[in-house]
Protein backbone atom coordinates (compact mmCIF):
# COMPACT_ATOMS: atom_id res chain seq x y z
CA UNK A 1 0.00 0.00 0.00
CA UNK A 2 1.44 3.31 -1.26
CA UNK A 3 2.51 5.96 2.09
CA UNK A 4 0.67 8.91 2.76
CA UNK A 5 2.86 11.42 4.25
CA UNK A 6 0.25 12.79 6.96
CA UNK A 7 1.16 15.39 9.24
CA UNK A 8 3.83 16.77 6.77
CA UNK A 9 1.91 20.10 4.78
CA UNK A 10 3.56 20.71 1.37
CA UNK A 11 1.75 23.60 0.94
CA UNK A 12 0.96 26.36 3.85
CA UNK A 13 -2.70 27.58 3.52
CA UNK A 14 -2.77 31.38 2.63
CA UNK A 15 -3.34 33.51 5.72
CA UNK A 16 -6.88 33.39 5.15
CA UNK A 17 -9.09 30.66 3.25
CA UNK A 18 -12.49 31.06 2.01
CA UNK A 19 -15.27 28.84 3.43
CA UNK A 20 -18.02 28.33 4.94
CA UNK A 21 -19.11 28.90 8.91
CA UNK A 22 -19.84 25.89 10.77
CA UNK A 23 -23.46 24.20 10.84
CA UNK A 24 -25.39 25.64 13.95
CA UNK A 25 -26.99 23.34 16.22
CA UNK A 26 -28.97 23.79 19.43
CA UNK A 27 -26.73 20.44 20.78
CA UNK A 28 -25.19 17.26 19.04
CA UNK A 29 -28.52 15.38 19.54
CA UNK A 30 -29.23 17.28 16.19
CA UNK A 31 -25.99 15.76 14.43
CA UNK A 32 -26.09 12.42 15.96
CA UNK A 33 -28.88 10.15 15.49
CA UNK A 34 -28.06 7.09 16.80
CA UNK A 35 -24.45 5.90 18.45
CA UNK A 36 -22.51 3.14 17.66
CA UNK A 37 -19.83 1.03 18.06
CA UNK A 38 -18.70 -0.91 14.94
CA UNK A 39 -16.25 -3.71 13.99
CA UNK A 40 -14.15 -2.99 10.77
CA UNK A 41 -14.30 -6.97 9.17
CA UNK A 42 -11.17 -6.18 6.53
CA UNK A 43 -9.07 -9.78 6.58
CA UNK A 44 -8.75 -11.83 4.00
CA UNK A 45 -10.60 -15.56 3.57
CA UNK A 46 -6.99 -16.83 3.71
CA UNK A 47 -5.88 -14.62 6.77
CA UNK A 48 -8.91 -15.98 8.77
CA UNK A 49 -8.20 -19.16 8.15
CA UNK A 50 -4.80 -19.02 9.74
CA UNK A 51 -5.42 -17.49 13.26
CA UNK A 52 -6.60 -20.91 14.25
CA UNK A 53 -3.62 -22.40 13.20
CA UNK A 54 -1.44 -19.67 14.74
CA UNK A 55 0.36 -18.62 11.56
CA UNK A 56 0.06 -15.53 12.64
CA UNK A 57 2.05 -12.66 13.49
CA UNK A 58 -0.13 -10.37 15.24
CA UNK A 59 -0.72 -9.40 19.57
CA UNK A 60 -0.54 -12.46 21.27
CA UNK A 61 -3.22 -13.95 21.14
CA UNK A 62 -5.04 -17.73 22.96
CA UNK A 63 -8.01 -19.57 22.02
CA UNK A 64 -11.00 -21.20 24.27
CA UNK A 65 -14.34 -23.02 22.81
CA UNK A 66 -17.88 -23.72 24.22
CA UNK A 67 -20.61 -25.96 22.73
CA UNK A 68 -24.20 -24.65 22.43
CA UNK A 69 -26.81 -26.02 20.74
CA UNK A 70 -24.76 -28.87 18.79
CA UNK A 71 -22.18 -26.26 17.47
CA UNK A 72 -18.66 -26.33 18.70
CA UNK A 73 -17.31 -22.26 18.72
CA UNK A 74 -13.92 -21.64 18.70
CA UNK A 75 -12.75 -18.08 19.89
CA UNK A 76 -9.65 -16.19 19.86
CA UNK A 77 -8.60 -13.45 22.66
CA UNK A 78 -5.85 -11.27 23.52
CA UNK A 79 -3.01 -12.81 25.93
CA UNK A 80 -1.38 -15.97 27.10
CA UNK A 81 -4.05 -19.36 27.34
CA UNK A 82 -5.18 -19.61 30.94
CA UNK A 83 -5.18 -23.31 30.47
CA UNK A 84 -1.10 -23.33 30.93
CA UNK A 85 1.19 -21.93 33.90
CA UNK A 86 2.04 -18.36 33.78
CA UNK A 87 0.33 -15.55 31.93
CA UNK A 88 1.77 -12.21 31.90
CA UNK A 89 1.34 -10.51 28.76
CA UNK A 90 2.51 -6.94 27.80
CA UNK A 91 1.02 -5.60 24.67
CA UNK A 92 2.39 -1.95 24.06
CA UNK A 93 -0.10 0.64 22.65
CA UNK A 94 1.00 3.45 20.42
CA UNK A 95 -1.42 6.27 20.58
CA UNK A 96 -1.27 8.89 17.56
CA UNK A 97 -3.44 11.87 18.29
CA UNK A 98 -5.14 13.49 15.16
CA UNK A 99 -5.13 17.58 14.31
CA UNK A 100 -7.98 17.81 11.99
CA UNK A 101 -8.32 20.84 9.54
CA UNK A 102 -11.67 21.78 7.71
CA UNK A 103 -10.55 22.81 4.43
CA UNK A 104 -14.72 23.82 3.74
CA UNK A 105 -15.01 25.79 6.47
CA UNK A 106 -13.70 28.94 7.70
CA UNK A 107 -13.61 30.25 11.41
CA UNK A 108 -14.76 34.10 11.71
CA UNK A 109 -12.29 34.54 14.60
CA UNK A 110 -9.40 33.80 12.29
CA UNK A 111 -10.61 33.59 8.57
CA UNK A 112 -8.85 30.09 8.95
CA UNK A 113 -9.70 26.59 8.65
CA UNK A 114 -11.28 25.71 11.79
CA UNK A 115 -8.94 22.79 13.73
CA UNK A 116 -10.17 19.94 16.30
CA UNK A 117 -6.97 18.59 17.84
CA UNK A 118 -7.32 15.32 20.14
CA UNK A 119 -3.40 15.98 21.05
CA UNK A 120 -4.47 18.25 24.56
CA UNK A 121 -6.36 14.76 25.59
CA UNK A 122 -3.36 12.91 25.77
CA UNK A 123 -2.60 13.19 29.14
CA UNK A 124 -6.31 12.43 30.24
CA UNK A 125 -6.07 9.45 28.22
CA UNK A 126 -2.30 7.94 29.53
CA UNK A 127 -3.91 8.32 33.22
CA UNK A 128 -7.47 7.00 32.44
CA UNK A 129 -8.40 3.63 33.62
CA UNK A 130 -7.47 1.88 30.55
CA UNK A 131 -3.23 2.10 31.09
CA UNK A 132 -3.55 3.02 35.02
CA UNK A 133 -4.20 0.23 37.71
CA UNK A 134 -6.83 0.85 40.04
CA UNK A 135 -9.26 -1.71 42.03
CA UNK A 136 -11.54 -4.02 40.77
CA UNK A 137 -13.60 -7.23 42.59
CA UNK A 138 -10.82 -8.86 40.88
CA UNK A 139 -7.50 -6.77 42.08
CA UNK A 140 -5.74 -4.11 41.89
CA UNK A 141 -4.95 -3.75 37.91
CA UNK A 142 -6.00 -2.14 34.45
CA UNK A 143 -9.93 -1.96 33.83
CA UNK A 144 -9.39 -4.50 31.00
CA UNK A 145 -7.40 -6.82 32.49
CA UNK A 146 -9.61 -6.73 35.92
CA UNK A 147 -13.10 -7.42 33.25
CA UNK A 148 -10.82 -10.52 31.81
CA UNK A 149 -10.09 -12.02 35.35
CA UNK A 150 -13.79 -11.83 35.90
CA UNK A 151 -14.95 -13.65 32.59
CA UNK A 152 -12.46 -16.77 33.36
CA UNK A 153 -12.16 -16.64 36.96
CA UNK A 154 -10.82 -19.96 38.33
CA UNK A 155 -9.24 -20.80 35.13
CA UNK A 156 -5.80 -19.38 35.85
CA UNK A 157 -3.23 -19.00 38.35
CA UNK A 158 -3.00 -15.34 40.14
CA UNK A 159 0.05 -14.01 38.31
CA UNK A 160 -2.41 -14.27 34.76
CA UNK A 161 -2.45 -10.23 33.40
CA UNK A 162 -2.61 -9.07 29.84
CA UNK A 163 -1.41 -5.46 30.54
CA UNK A 164 -1.35 -2.50 28.21
CA UNK A 165 1.41 0.05 27.87
CA UNK A 166 0.66 3.03 26.05
CA UNK A 167 3.00 5.68 24.56
CA UNK A 168 2.36 9.00 22.93
CA UNK A 169 3.49 9.22 19.16
CA UNK A 170 3.69 12.91 17.35
CA UNK A 171 0.40 14.64 16.26
CA UNK A 172 -0.81 13.91 12.71
CA UNK A 173 -2.31 16.74 10.85
CA UNK A 174 -5.06 15.90 8.30
CA UNK A 175 -7.04 17.79 5.88
CA UNK A 176 -10.36 17.12 5.52
CA UNK A 177 -12.03 17.86 2.03
CA UNK A 178 -15.57 19.36 2.49
CA UNK A 179 -17.05 16.75 0.73
CA UNK A 180 -15.69 14.49 3.37
CA UNK A 181 -16.83 15.85 6.42
CA UNK A 182 -19.45 17.96 8.07
CA UNK A 183 -18.47 20.78 10.55
CA UNK A 184 -20.93 21.73 13.28
CA UNK A 185 -20.73 23.90 16.22
CA UNK A 186 -23.02 23.59 18.98
CA UNK A 187 -25.03 26.57 21.23
CA UNK A 188 -22.31 26.90 23.45
CA UNK A 189 -19.44 26.80 21.05
CA UNK A 190 -18.59 23.45 21.33
CA UNK A 191 -16.84 22.39 18.14
CA UNK A 192 -18.23 18.61 16.75
CA UNK A 193 -17.64 17.17 13.27
CA UNK A 194 -18.61 14.09 11.17
CA UNK A 195 -16.58 12.51 8.84
CA UNK A 196 -17.46 9.96 6.29
CA UNK A 197 -16.20 7.07 7.62
CA UNK A 198 -14.48 5.24 4.32
CA UNK A 199 -12.06 8.20 3.79
CA UNK A 200 -11.96 8.58 7.40
CA UNK A 201 -10.78 4.38 7.59
CA UNK A 202 -7.99 5.56 4.73
CA UNK A 203 -6.75 7.82 6.35
CA UNK A 204 -6.30 5.68 9.63
CA UNK A 205 -4.24 3.01 8.09
CA UNK A 206 -2.19 5.25 6.33
CA UNK A 207 -1.59 7.30 9.37
CA UNK A 208 -0.42 3.24 10.71
CA UNK A 209 1.79 2.80 7.47
CA UNK A 210 3.71 5.86 7.71
CA UNK A 211 4.75 5.45 11.31
CA UNK A 212 5.71 1.98 10.70
CA UNK A 213 3.41 0.03 13.37
CA UNK A 214 4.62 -3.34 14.45
CA UNK A 215 1.88 -5.67 14.35
CA UNK A 216 2.47 -7.09 17.94
CA UNK A 217 1.34 -3.80 18.74
CA UNK A 218 -2.06 -2.31 19.38
CA UNK A 219 -2.01 1.49 17.26
CA UNK A 220 -4.86 3.53 18.53
CA UNK A 221 -5.49 6.89 16.40
CA UNK A 222 -7.34 8.82 18.91
CA UNK A 223 -9.90 11.88 18.12
CA UNK A 224 -11.62 15.08 19.58
CA UNK A 225 -15.41 15.25 19.33
CA UNK A 226 -15.26 13.40 15.85
CA UNK A 227 -17.62 11.09 14.47
CA UNK A 228 -17.93 9.03 11.59
CA UNK A 229 -21.43 8.35 8.72
CA UNK A 230 -21.46 5.66 6.19
CA UNK A 231 -21.99 7.39 2.80
CA UNK A 232 -24.86 10.24 4.43
CA UNK A 233 -24.23 12.71 7.29
CA UNK A 234 -27.72 11.60 8.30
CA UNK A 235 -26.73 8.06 8.90
CA UNK A 236 -24.60 9.34 12.00
CA UNK A 237 -22.63 8.62 14.01
CA UNK A 238 -19.76 5.43 14.56
CA UNK A 239 -18.11 7.03 17.90
CA UNK A 240 -15.42 4.46 17.94
CA UNK A 241 -14.62 1.07 16.30
CA UNK A 242 -11.98 -1.76 16.58
CA UNK A 243 -10.40 -4.31 13.70
CA UNK A 244 -8.04 -5.63 11.73
CA UNK A 245 -6.47 -5.99 8.57
CA UNK A 246 -3.78 -8.01 7.02
CA UNK A 247 -0.29 -5.98 6.63
CA UNK A 248 1.91 -8.53 4.43
CA UNK A 249 1.86 -12.10 4.28
CA UNK A 250 6.08 -13.45 4.09
CA UNK A 251 6.04 -17.44 3.23
CA UNK A 252 3.39 -19.00 5.46
CA UNK A 253 3.10 -16.93 7.96
CA UNK A 254 -0.07 -13.86 7.77
CA UNK A 255 1.09 -9.91 9.39
CA UNK A 256 -2.30 -9.01 10.88
CA UNK A 257 -2.50 -5.18 12.22
CA UNK A 258 -5.15 -5.22 14.97
CA UNK A 259 -6.11 -1.62 15.67
CA UNK A 260 -8.64 0.39 17.50
CA UNK A 261 -9.85 4.33 16.57
CA UNK A 262 -10.60 5.74 19.82
CA UNK A 263 -12.99 8.95 20.00
CA UNK A 264 -12.67 10.56 23.07
CA UNK A 265 -16.05 12.97 23.53
CA UNK A 266 -16.82 15.49 25.71
CA UNK A 267 -20.23 15.48 27.87
CA UNK A 268 -21.37 17.72 25.64
CA UNK A 269 -21.63 16.16 22.55
CA UNK A 270 -22.43 12.90 24.32
CA UNK A 271 -23.57 13.13 27.56
CA UNK A 272 -21.80 12.69 30.44
CA UNK A 273 -22.01 8.91 31.19
CA UNK A 274 -20.40 8.18 27.21
CA UNK A 275 -17.60 10.97 27.18
CA UNK A 276 -13.86 11.02 27.92
CA UNK A 277 -12.83 7.58 28.39
CA UNK A 278 -15.96 5.42 27.12
CA UNK A 279 -15.44 5.07 24.03
CA UNK A 280 -11.83 3.54 24.15
CA UNK A 281 -12.75 1.50 27.12
CA UNK A 282 -15.56 0.16 24.38
CA UNK A 283 -13.22 -0.51 22.09
CA UNK A 284 -10.32 -2.18 24.21
CA UNK A 285 -12.94 -4.54 25.84
CA UNK A 286 -13.94 -5.73 22.16
CA UNK A 287 -10.47 -5.90 20.86
CA UNK A 288 -9.26 -7.86 24.04
CA UNK A 289 -11.78 -10.68 23.16
CA UNK A 290 -12.16 -10.42 19.89
CA UNK A 291 -9.00 -9.49 18.48
CA UNK A 292 -9.84 -10.12 14.44
CA UNK A 293 -13.24 -9.95 14.12
CA UNK A 294 -13.69 -12.98 14.08
CA UNK A 295 -15.54 -14.60 16.88
CA UNK A 296 -18.90 -16.26 16.08
CA UNK A 297 -20.97 -17.09 18.78
CA UNK A 298 -25.03 -17.98 18.87
CA UNK A 299 -26.66 -14.72 17.56
CA UNK A 300 -27.84 -12.69 20.29
CA UNK A 301 -30.75 -9.87 21.05
CA UNK A 302 -30.26 -6.79 22.97
CA UNK A 303 -31.24 -7.04 26.50
CA UNK A 304 -34.46 -5.40 27.81
CA UNK A 305 -35.58 -3.64 30.70
CA UNK A 306 -36.38 -0.25 31.59
CA UNK A 307 -32.40 0.57 31.84
CA UNK A 308 -31.83 -0.37 28.07
CA UNK A 309 -33.43 1.24 25.03
CA UNK A 310 -32.69 -0.86 22.14
CA UNK A 311 -36.03 -2.71 21.01
CA UNK A 312 -36.77 -6.39 21.15
CA UNK A 313 -34.76 -7.81 18.22
CA UNK A 314 -32.20 -5.14 17.07
CA UNK A 315 -30.75 -8.27 16.59
CA UNK A 316 -32.05 -8.57 13.04
CA UNK A 317 -28.32 -6.67 11.78
CA UNK A 318 -27.09 -9.85 9.39
CA UNK A 319 -23.79 -10.09 11.49
CA UNK A 320 -22.97 -7.83 13.66
CA UNK A 321 -24.98 -9.51 16.20
CA UNK A 322 -22.93 -13.22 15.48
CA UNK A 323 -20.30 -11.57 16.73
CA UNK A 324 -18.58 -11.63 20.62
CA UNK A 325 -18.70 -7.83 20.86
CA UNK A 326 -18.60 -7.76 24.51
CA UNK A 327 -19.41 -3.89 24.96
CA UNK A 328 -22.47 -3.45 22.72
CA UNK A 329 -25.14 -5.51 24.84
CA UNK A 330 -24.64 -2.84 27.20
CA UNK A 331 -23.86 0.39 24.94
CA UNK A 332 -28.13 0.58 24.75
CA UNK A 333 -28.06 1.02 28.82
CA UNK A 334 -28.50 4.33 30.23
CA UNK A 335 -25.32 4.31 32.11
CA UNK A 336 -21.48 3.75 32.80
CA UNK A 337 -18.84 3.13 35.09
CA UNK A 338 -17.55 5.50 36.70
CA UNK A 339 -13.52 5.46 38.18
CA UNK A 340 -11.61 8.46 39.48
CA UNK A 341 -8.51 8.97 39.23
CA UNK A 342 -6.10 11.77 40.12
CA UNK A 343 -8.98 13.88 40.53
CA UNK A 344 -10.69 12.88 37.08
CA UNK A 345 -13.88 11.48 36.63
CA UNK A 346 -13.48 8.20 34.06
CA UNK A 347 -16.41 6.56 32.52
CA UNK A 348 -16.13 3.29 31.06
CA UNK A 349 -18.21 0.44 29.43
CA UNK A 350 -19.93 -1.94 31.02
CA UNK A 351 -19.10 -5.55 29.22
CA UNK A 352 -21.08 -8.85 28.86
CA UNK A 353 -18.71 -11.74 29.77
CA UNK A 354 -17.61 -14.73 27.60
CA UNK A 355 -20.22 -16.45 29.62
CA UNK A 356 -23.72 -14.74 28.51
CA UNK A 357 -22.20 -15.24 24.85
CA UNK A 358 -21.96 -19.14 25.37
CA UNK A 359 -24.63 -19.14 27.25
CA UNK A 360 -23.80 -20.92 30.29
CA UNK A 361 -25.91 -21.58 33.16
CA UNK A 362 -24.89 -20.93 35.67
CA UNK A 363 -22.07 -19.16 34.68
CA UNK A 364 -18.43 -20.14 35.24
CA UNK A 365 -17.62 -16.28 35.86
CA UNK A 366 -16.46 -14.06 38.85
CA UNK A 367 -19.71 -14.47 41.25
CA UNK A 368 -21.61 -16.77 39.06
CA UNK A 369 -21.90 -13.18 37.16
CA UNK A 370 -22.85 -12.38 33.31
CA UNK A 371 -21.76 -8.60 33.78
CA UNK A 372 -18.66 -6.75 34.70
CA UNK A 373 -18.10 -4.54 36.99
CA UNK A 374 -22.03 -4.22 37.59
CA UNK A 375 -22.39 -7.95 37.99
CA UNK A 376 -26.51 -7.12 38.12
CA UNK A 377 -26.51 -5.33 34.44
CA UNK A 378 -27.23 -9.26 32.95
CA UNK A 379 -28.93 -11.31 35.01
CA UNK A 380 -28.87 -14.45 32.85
CA UNK A 381 -27.30 -14.93 29.53
CA UNK A 382 -28.14 -14.35 26.17
CA UNK A 383 -31.23 -14.40 24.58
CA UNK A 384 -31.20 -15.86 20.86
CA UNK A 385 -32.21 -13.25 18.44
CA UNK A 386 -36.33 -13.90 17.48
CA UNK A 387 -35.81 -13.29 13.35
Amino acid sequence: MATCLLGVLANPLPAEAAGKLPVAIANAANAIHHRDFPQRIDLPADARKAIPRYRVRSVPYWSFSFDYAGTTYTEQAVGKSIFQPGGNSVVNVPIIPVRFRFLGYVDPATGLPPVIDATPDIPDVLHSPNFVSSQYSTGFTQYQDAAQRASFYGYYGDNWHTLLVPHALATVTIDVPEDQGVLYVLDDGTLFAAIEAHWFSYQQVQAFYARNINTEQLPILLTHNVGVYEDDPANCCSLAWHGAYLDRMIGGTEFIQTHIWGGWFTAEVTGEAFADAYGLSHEIAEWMNDPFSSNFVPKWDFPQGPHFYYQDGACQHPLQFNLMEVADPLESSDYSHEVTLGGYRYHLAEQALASWFAREVPSSALHGAYSFPDETALTGPSLPCPY
